[in-house]
């Protein structure tokens, strides 16, 4: 089994512009230990709306976010925009954190979201399991042997013909 580097997570917390602090945002990026600290807030707010913050409030909350095992949809656009800028990013997390009243409603899905209401206690952001990356295939070069075959393989459950007309 490979030996994964140390690394730190660092946390980058929004809040509604003005004194409400009964709804944040809170974006996780990890990174190996010892990388340089560079400014990537300004890629997680619009300065007219909000503010960055630096210390969650205290009191009662609830804290809903994927998953270890669902893939966040803002993870990777989270990592290649930090890498853009010249952070060396492994993974990403967002969180939306609910105070008072506001905890009230909050919609939460048991299969998709991670629920918490102390501090979570995250070893690594990175996504269990195993992510196939896209793979594209030139159907018009495939015999009709290969052409079932990868309906097989990939569990398309398509005929010779529908395989054809692809």
């Amino acid at each position: 089994m490979e030996k994964q580097e140390k690394t730190v997570t660092r946390r980058i917390i929004i809040a509604p512009r003005g004194e409400r602090v009964d709804q944040l945002k809170i974006y996780r990026i990890e990174c190996p230990e010892g990388v340089a600290e560079i400014d990537v807030s300004a890629l997680f707010h619009d300065p007219l709306t909000e503010r960055i913050i630096s210390e969650v409030p205290e009191g009662e909350f609830l804290e809903v976010m994927y998953h270890n095992g669902v893939v966040d949809p803002a993870q990777e656009s989270i990592v290649l925009a930090c890498q853009d800028l010249g952070l060396d990013v492994v993974a990403a997390k967002v969180s939306n954190r609910y105070y008072g009243a506001a905890r009230e409603g909050v919609y939460r899905n048991k299969q998709v979201h991670a629920v918490y209401t102390e501090e979570p206690q995250l070893t690594t952001l990175r996504p269990r399991g195993v992510r196939n990356g896209m793979q594209k295939y030139d159907l018009t070069c495939m015999e009709d042997a290969e052409l079932l075959a990868l309906s097989d393989e990939r569990h398309l459950s398509l005929s010779l013909e529908q395989m054809r007309e692809l």
